[in-house]
């Protein structure tokens, strides 16, 4: 069974922090599960399943007051066992709750046992995701672990079906400053000896603001940052053949890391638009130069397959939706005179499988890592825009020193499918835009893929192969123009 925790801070309110006033709301789940075992199966499972620092509710933050939003997670799980090979299942009833299932032919992860009694499985351990019941045939891992966040994870969340409320969900002051900070990492380990090994770290969202309307008086100001950790290790060591090697499985996913995110269409006008006055800021950050997102896999065994999996969807500072009719009434980011804008979305992804008697698999996959994707931004005269980003992607898979007489593959693939600083259907920029020693509108990214496949076998292994592929398809400084993305 596995540890779970959730944490809101404020749910279906109305807060209203008053002029020349401080409030603060803070949100923060933990979860650690530790298995230990010699000779059974080590299942490690720790979920968080909400974390969440304001969830559906209103703010009304006073003139010059101040409203800070603090949500932090922490998930662990953590596996070990020596004497323990998998267990092929030979009835529905042959798991525990919370043994995870693997396709025994692609070696994929299906779940984790839900009832011991039907067999019944979800593709999270606290029941979440797509569902199915052992088989026989399936694969029970001998150790294996798990750390994820399933639930909504972030500062300030409008979860309505629509996204986004009819009415603005954050109302700001002349003066007053709604900062809103995000730190959540997960880390999954798994150990073992004799058997196989698996880990797999998961964070559904880690946002700043999500599909949240925000108004703001002059002076006004909205920083968001966000940071998200995944974190997966797997290690094992396996018999002396190929018939009792062990593989290391581990897979690393974070599926949206978003400063402020106003994506979703709404069904009203006000909907997730953010409307600033005059020499207003919002900053919002998905990572920085300095400290950035990380998605990391890492698989070893002596004599199995090392298989890592690194995934990251979005990383983004500021994201609103792209739907090429660039409307006047939705999801516009709004700024008067003299206002400034800053959107920075860094991330680190790392995929390294290796083994020495066995295939190597190492594949990194990256969606998006931008500064600001936007339809429509507006900024008044003097106004500055700033967007920056930067992805680096590192895989290596490796077959280190095979002594045995089998034609072993190590395989690295990298791909980053887009990176932009600055991507916009519309922008208007008021005069005076390029001020003396500073910057009008800036946009840059940069993208950095590293991908390394070796093999080392005997000499009877004529056959051994390796292969390293990295792509990128988009990378851009500015993009403006029609489109959705």
């Amino acid at each position: 069974m596995a540890a779970t925790d959730s944490a809101t801070g404020v749910n279906n309110s109305v807060v209203t922090v008053g002029q020349n006033l401080t409030d603060t709301v803070t949100a923060s789940s933990t979860a650690t599960a530790t298995a230990v075992t010699v000779d059974g199966i080590a299942t490690g499972n720790a979920v968080s399943t909400q974390d969440v620092g304001v969830l559906d509710s209103t703010l009304n933050v006073g003139g010059n007051g101040t409203l800070t939003v603090n949500e932090t997670g922490v998930v662990t799980g953590s596996a070990t066992t020596v004497n323990r090979t998998n267990v092929v299942a030979a009835a529905v009833t042959d798991g525990a709750v919370g043994d995870r299932v693997v396709d025994a032919g692609t070696g994929a992860t299906l779940g984790y046992i839900t009832n011991a009694i039907t067999g019944a499985y979800a593709a999270n351990p606290d029941g979440t995701g797509a569902t199915g019941t052992l088989a026989v045939g399936n694969l029970l891992f001998a150790s294996s672990a798990f750390a994820g966040f399933t639930g909504n994870t972030g500062g300030i969340i409008d979860s309505s079906a629509t996204g986004g409320s009819a009415t603005n969900d954050v109302v700001i002051g002349a003066a007053a400053t709604v900062g809103v900070t995000v730190d959540n990492t997960a880390t999954a380990t798994s150990v073992n000896t004799d058997g196989g090994a698996a880990a797999t770290s998961f964070i559904k969202e880690s946002y700043g603001l999500y599909n949240v309307g925000v108004q703001a008086g002059s002076s006004g100001s909205l920083i968001a940052n966000v940071d998200a950790n995944a974190v997966a290790a797997a290690t094992t060591v396996g018999g002396t053949t190929v018939l009792t090697g062990a593989d290391a499985t581990s897979a690393a996913t974070i599926t949206d890391a978003v400063g402020i995110d106003v994506s979703t269409v709404g069904a009203a006008g006000a909907l997730s638009n953010i409307t600033f006055g005059d020499g207003a800021t919002i900053s919002a950050t998905a990572g920085t130069s300095a400290d950035k997102l990380q998605v990391s896999s890492t698989s070893t065994s002596t004599t199995g397959n090392a298989t890592a999996v690194s995934t990251l969807g979005d990383a983004v500072g500021i994201n609103a939706l792209q739907d090429d009719i660039q409307t006047a009434d939705s999801n516009l980011i709004s700024v008067g005179n003299d206002g400034a804008i800053t959107g920075l979305g860094f991330a680190a992804v790392t995929a390294a499988a290796t083994t020495t008697n066995g295939d190597s698999t190492a594949t990194a996959t990256t969606a998006d890592a931008s500064g600001i994707e936007a339809g429509t931004i507006t900024v008044g005269d003097g106004g500055t825009i700033q967007a920056q980003a930067g992805i680096g992607s590192t895989v290596t898979a490796a077959v280190t020193g095979s002594t045995l007489a089998s034609d072993f593959t190590a395989t690295a693939t990298n791909t980053v499918t887009d990176t932009a600083g600055l991507d916009l259907e519309k922008l208007t920029v008021g005069g005076n835009a390029l001020q003396a020693g500073g910057y009008g509108v800036l946009g840059r990214t940069d993208a950095d893929l590293t991908t390394t496949a070796s093999t080392i076998g005997a000499g009877t292994n004529a056959l051994d192969k390796a292969s390293a592929t990295g792509t990128l398809t988009n990378a851009v400084g500015i993009d403006i123009g029609d489109g959705a993305d």
